[in-house]
């Protein structure tokens, strides 16, 4: 008789002990647009340290970092992440292949101050927006057809911040 086992799942996750994980993120500033908010990340001792500075110059007001590679994303899994802000919102940001250059499906999620908090976002949690503009007519979120993840500030306030990211997984 022929058995078969069964494959153990494992969640998909970004690895910030990875040496290589920094190099999959790039900085998407207002700067773009002729604003003057500064923002990387960093990470040291496996954190990623989102932070910068906001400028409401030229119309500016947000910062973001997006990770350029692939990532598989589950269905019917929630997304988590454990963080620790600086009482400021955030957003989590997602792209599809029809979407890296237009729609995100955003998350907002507030930051107690200097607390590590655990997030859970499921597919209900993130609407389409266009430039901060909620789009009506877009379909909702498949998480298997996400291909990129970020991270921004957008809460027009001028300032420095840091988000710190202990993991993004499912």
């Amino acid at each position: 008789m022929l058995s078969v086992k069964a494959e153990s799942h494992v969640p998909w996750q970004i690895d910030f002990a990875d040496p290589k994980e920094i190099s999959y993120w790039s900085s998407v500033n207002d700067t773009v647009m002729g604003g003057k908010s500064q923002a990387s990340l960093k990470i040291v001792a496996n954190l990623a340290y989102f932070a910068g500075e906001i400028s409401l110059q030229n119309n500016g007001g947000f910062a973001s970092v997006k990770r350029q590679r692939p990532i598989m994303i589950e269905n019917n899994l929630p997304i988590k992440l454990r963080v620790k802000g600086d009482g400021r919102d955030y957003q989590i940001r997602l792209y599809t292949a029809d979407t890296v250059d237009g729609v995100a499906y955003v998350a907002h999620f507030s930051s107690p101050k200097d607390q590590w908090q655990r997030l859970s976002l499921d597919a209900d949690s993130f609407v389409a927006q266009y430039r901060g503009r909620r789009v009506n007519d877009s379909p909702a979120i498949q998480f298997a057809q996400v291909l990129q993840i970020g991270v921004m500030l957008a809460d027009k306030q001028s300032g420095s911040f840091e988000l710190v990211i202990k993991d993004i997984s499912q």
